[in-house]
């Protein structure tokens, strides 16, 4: 938008911030880079590991030195390579997750915490630039709001104890200061929250995150296991030997390290698994700990010795690093294991990418001009994002589909595409039992079973480990097949029928349209709004059944006429419009640029015609059709 010259970019990231899980903040300081060196995916990630990671780098190297305190004997370049070769830092990176600018903020927390003694000095002062930093946090991801609970919790916890220890007749003043700065760094990062992101945070409260992810969950074991994979059972061993150095020396900032990985660790893994990004702020405090762990061996030199131990370590930081980007990565000695992360840094590589791209093209090749396209898979090697990334001229024929039940039911507008491509076997990403809205419209197509039976076989495609059938739709789906269709949705959520008849999702997705021509449709526009555009040569008719069994009954329909404010709407006369119930007709009229009409319908089943035709001329007579639920 912004490199197109069209001023609302920010106003749409502004809304963005507001109201959804993931807003485009985090790509507004990238602007530069894609005006400057294009759009490439090199240039993509070549920015967050400039902008973001490398800033990352600096701030935990400053804070990693300032954890070590009185017993550090690594030099600063020393921990600046380390850091820099981090590689949980440079996985969800080179995968061109933008997350890792959440941890310049929250890394910037931890360094002001320790700089201020743990807000011994300036508690206010410093409090206000906490909080800036563990907002913008979660200000870039909304996920960053464990981790920003766990400072909180953390700072109190080892400032308490290491005074309980030391100071125990300071226990108050402590009490005072640390809390007081903290209480000041939450009630700036609320009201920041509050007054930017006011939607997101309400929605936040009011939703169950560990079952709405549930899909993404995994058992206490394998959450473990990932932890073992990621930091390496050598890297456990040095964090083990970092702690104990906290635990003996009463070492406060990395006492906060440990509490807040724990706790963030805790935090998490009650909702769902880490992927590479989420792990991130458990990475970073244990980072800290790993090398303190390492300071405490390198001081076990003396002299020369400690000199040779400290390039021994940056050195084999770096072999990590390449080993882990290296092809022949997977073939190293077992031994290796226990020194390189699981995930490593290589290039993704797809098992039968050319006979993919073949069958893209044949795919696209194979469509009518105003057909739609829906795919039923959700996996690595086979998706509809997928097919359009290989083949980007596909993009504007795909309907997406939903991937995971409860974030978002079914869709049942999917079922009017034209066509659709089934495959076997079921291609999925989750656990099948929430990934239904994938599996099971997949499976009815491939066996000709309800709504399937509204399609027909045109071609297979015989892909490596997968054969795709692609079906076209002959007709349309009959309120019988979607109600088979709800009924298995129904037998794993049987709270879903009821939430559909709340809304009229279904009964727009069963509409009849007339013949299209050139001009004339009758799309959806969003899940209570339908776009109807008369063709040049004759009206757009659209048919809706509302039916209570198969969603909610609209009390009114309001008109409006699309984009009139434009020099090409000048002479636009707008449009004629009537409305029938059942054969019974409620109201026709005339509907002119800037105004608008709400029609009363009839709270009873029964098929809702809205026909619309031009007057003089067709000039900018798109027309938007908002149903009402509710009182009359």
């Amino acid at each position: 938008m912004a490199s197109r010259g069209d001023a609302s970019w920010a106003r749409f990231v502004q809304q963005t911030v507001r109201v959804a899980d993931y807003n485009a903040s985090p790509v507004v300081p990238l602007l530069p880079v894609y005006l400057i060196f294009g759009g490439s995916r090199t240039a993509y990630v070549s920015g967050i590991a400039v902008l973001y990671l490398l800033p990352t780098v600096a701030i935990l190297a400053s804070v990693t030195r300032m954890a070590l305190g009185e017993r550090r004997v690594l030099p600063f370049w020393t921990i600046f390579i380390l850091t820099l070769t981090f590689i949980p830092l440079w996985r969800p990176t080179l995968r061109g997750y933008l997350d890792i600018i959440g941890l310049i903020g929250l890394a910037g927390a931890t360094w002001l915490l320790f700089r201020s003694d743990f807000l011994r000095r300036a508690p206010v002062r410093v409090g206000i630039m906490i909080g800036l930093c563990l907002w913008s946090a979660f200000l870039f991801r909304r996920w960053f709001a464990f981790s920003v609970v766990a400072f909180f919790a953390a700072a109190a916890a080892a400032s308490l104890v290491e005074a309980a220890v030391r100071a125990p007749f300071e226990l108050k003043k402590r009490l005072v200061q640390v809390l007081g700065g903290l209480f000041v760094a939450g009630i700036l990062a609320l009201t920041l929250t509050f007054a930017f992101q006011s939607e997101l945070a309400v929605r936040a409260l009011k939703t169950s995150y560990a079952d709405a992810y549930d899909a993404y969950q995994w058992p206490a074991k394998e959450h473990f296991a990932a932890l073992v994979g990621w930091l390496t059972p050598l890297g456990l061993v040095a964090a083990a030997a970092g702690i104990s150095s906290a635990l003996r020396f009463r070492n406060e900032r990395l006492l906060f390290c440990l509490f807040a990985a724990m706790i963030t660790y805790v935090l998490f893994t009650r909702t769902q698994r880490f992927g590479d990004h989420h792990f991130l702020p458990v990475a970073m405090w244990s980072f800290v700990l790993i090398i303190a762990g390492c300071n405490e061996a390198v001081r076990l030199f003396q002299g020369q010795s400690r000199q040779a131990a400290t390039i021994a370590l940056a050195a084999g930081a770096c072999a990590i690093f390449v080993a882990s980007l290296s092809p022949w990565q997977g073939r190293i000695p077992a031994l290796a294991a226990t020194i390189l992360p699981k995930p490593d840094l290589r290039p993704l590589r797809m098992a039968g990418y050319k006979a993919l791209t073949a069958a893209a093209a044949q795919i696209e090749g194979s469509l009518r001009p105003n057909d739609r396209l829906v795919v039923f898979a959700s996996s690595a090697v086979f998706s509809d994002t997928l097919l359009s990334e290989i083949r980007p001229s596909l993009r504007p024929r795909f309907d997406l589909i939903d991937h995971v039940d409860k974030f978002k039911m079914f869709t049942f507008e999917l079922l009017r595409a034209d066509v659709a491509l089934a495959v076997s076997p079921d291609q999925i990403h989750l656990p099948a039992n929430s990934q239904q809205t994938v599996t099971v419209p997949n499976g009815m197509l491939l066996e000709r079973r309800g709504f399937g039976r509204a399609f027909v076989l045109e071609r297979v495609y015989n892909l490596p480990g997968m054969q795709v059938s692609q079906f076209r739709r002959v007709r349309g789906v009959t309120a019988e097949e979607v109600g088979e269709l709800l009924a298995v949705f129904a037998k794993t959520y049987p709270a879903w029928p009821a939430a559909y008849q709340q809304t009229i999702g279904i009964p727009l997705a069963m509409r009849a349209v007339s013949e299209p021509a050139r001009w004339g449709h009758g799309s959806l526009a969003s899940p209570n709004t339908i776009a109807l555009h008369p063709d040049a040569d004759g009206p757009t008719s659209v048919t809706i059944p509302f039916d209570p069994r198969m969603g909610a009954i609209p009390s009114a329909v309001e008109f409006r006429l699309g984009a009139v404010n434009t020099p090409a709407c000048d002479t636009a006369d707008g449009v004629t419009i009537s409305v029938s119930e059942s054969g019974k007709k409620i109201w026709q009229g005339a509907l002119t640029p800037a105004t608008s009409h709400r029609v009363p319908l009839p709270v009873s089943p029964g098929a809702v015609e809205i026909t619309v035709d031009k007057r003089d001329n067709e000039y900018c007579d798109q027309t938007y059709a908002t149903f009402e639920i509710g009182e009359n």
